[in-house]
């Protein structure tokens, strides 16, 4: 009992050392950064872990933060960076192009860096000359590595953007999307649990995505140990059409889905003094689901999808012998199932 407490009050204390130093750590951060940028670009999540490794230990002795509101937006096959730089009683507005966004993310952690250090040294807020000066290029600081050049244009008459949440961005960015290989386990659609392996292919508007997939399930076997004795193999595929609307923060991104689903089954009747014939069932379902992303890279992602759905036309399977009509399986009402998948952004 005394080694219980003694523990639960070692994790208070750690919890308690753990939040004031969270919130001493907020405290400094000399810049406090708003980011926007598209699908396949650095988050806001990641550009604020690049600006704190640059930035490292040191406090803040600024009488206020910097203001910083960056915005990546495609142009003409490139990128543009909006970087918004507000002070006490001056902003200015820096706008750098280059063919990678990533380079972007990193130039505007420099320039920030930069200028956090320049403030320092100088002992006062910039003035709105120095804060659009001509800033040093990304491979200056060794905390980077070589990316797409960069070019910066300087504005005549930098305007200064809201600091409010500006909400989801309109870009038009489209990505080709493949998903392969993909494992799915179906509950409740046969009389045992389905397993299947598929692929899907799609195409992604910035947060929207639109797929197909196809998915060809094991063969499932159901014995009747009754008189005569028979099987019943279920050969089943399915086809299935996606779309969805993903929320992204950091690696992390959930996406609701609505589904279309048709399914194809064959059933195949085995065993003596059997009526029956093979029987093909085709029916079409109606649902939805919900997705959950991790992008591990760039172009790649780990997804874990649930669905569930209704079905249209409840298909029945029986079997005729000598003794009767049997029925071997009858759909459900609604369906379950879940995968797990790899896909890949082009």
């Amino acid at each position: 009992m005394r080694l219980f407490q003694l523990v639960r009050r070692v994790i208070c204390a750690s919890v308690i050392v753990l939040r004031v130093n969270v919130c001493f750590a907020q405290a400094e951060t000399p810049v406090e950064l708003r980011w926007e940028a598209p699908k396949g670009c650095p988050q806001e999540l990641e550009v604020q872990q690049q600006l704190r490794t640059l930035l490292g230990a040191s406090t803040n002795d600024q009488t206020s933060p910097f203001q910083a509101h960056g915005t990546i937006e495609p142009l003409d096959g490139r990128y543009r960076l909006s970087l918004f730089i507000g002070r006490t009683a001056t902003h200015g507005t820096r706008i750098i192009e280059s063919d990678d966004c990533r380079s972007l993310a990193k130039a505007a952690t420099v320039v920030l860096l930069l200028l956090v250090n320049k403030e320092k040294t100088l002992g006062r807020e910039l003035s709105e000359s120095e804060i659009v000066g001509q800033p040093a290029q990304p491979q200056q600081t060794s905390t980077t590595s070589a990316a797409a050049p960069v070019k910066e244009i300087h504005p005549a008459e930098p305007t200064k953007p809201s600091l409010q949440p500006q909400g989801s961005l309109s870009l038009s960015l489209w990505h080709l999307l493949l998903r392969a290989p993909e494992a799915r386990v179906d509950f409740t659609t046969l009389p045992t649990v389905g397993y299947g392996l598929g692929l899907g292919i799609g195409v992604a508007y910035w947060a929207w995505q639109a797929s197909i997939r196809g998915t060809a399930y094991k063969t499932e076997s159901v014995t009747s140990h009754g008189f005569p004795p028979y099987q019943v193999q279920y050969h089943r595929e399915s086809l299935d059409g996606l779309g969805c609307y993903g929320w992204r923060s950091g690696l992390f991104e959930v996406a609701p889905c609505g589904d279309l689903a048709a399914d194809r089954v064959f059933a195949h009747v085995v065993g003596d003094s059997l009526v029956s014939k093979d029987k093909t069932a085709l029916w079409i379902s109606i649902g939805g689901g919900i997705s959950g992303y991790l992008h591990v890279y760039r172009h790649a992602a780990l997804v874990a999808m649930a669905t569930g759905r209704v079905t249209t036309n409840r298909v029945t399977f029986q079997v005729e012998n000598l003794t009767g009509l049997h029925q071997t399986q009858k759909l459900p009402l609604a369906t379950f199932d879940t995968s797990l998948a790899c896909e890949w952004i082009f």
